[in-house]
């Protein structure tokens, strides 16, 4: 009987997004409203229930463990926070 052939596990390695745009090209932190807004592509007037739907999409998207980096995932957080009033859903 053969012993198996142990090989080291493969490494994931990040997905390529950088190129793309989205909160990659943003460098500037949100402060306001309107910038946050913008961070996560929804207009103004959106309902929490958007926000928090665009914070999901985006973090699955950008987070670090999936490519991005720890820097997106913050302007991310930020940004939810800044329009949900520091309360996370």
């Amino acid at each position: 009987m053969k012993t198996p052939i142990m090989r080291p596990a493969r490494r994931r390695r990040g997905r390529g997004r950088a190129e793309e745009a989205g909160p990659a090209q943003i460098q500037h932190r949100p402060h306001e409203p309107a910038a946050a807004l913008s961070i996560l592509g929804l207009a103004e007037g959106a309902t929490p229930a958007q926000i928090n739907a665009a914070y999901k999409r985006l973090i699955k998207k950008f987070h670090s463990d999936a490519g991005g980096t720890d820097g997106l995932a913050v302007l991310l957080n930020e940004a939810r926070a800044v329009l949900l009033g520091g309360k996370a859903a």
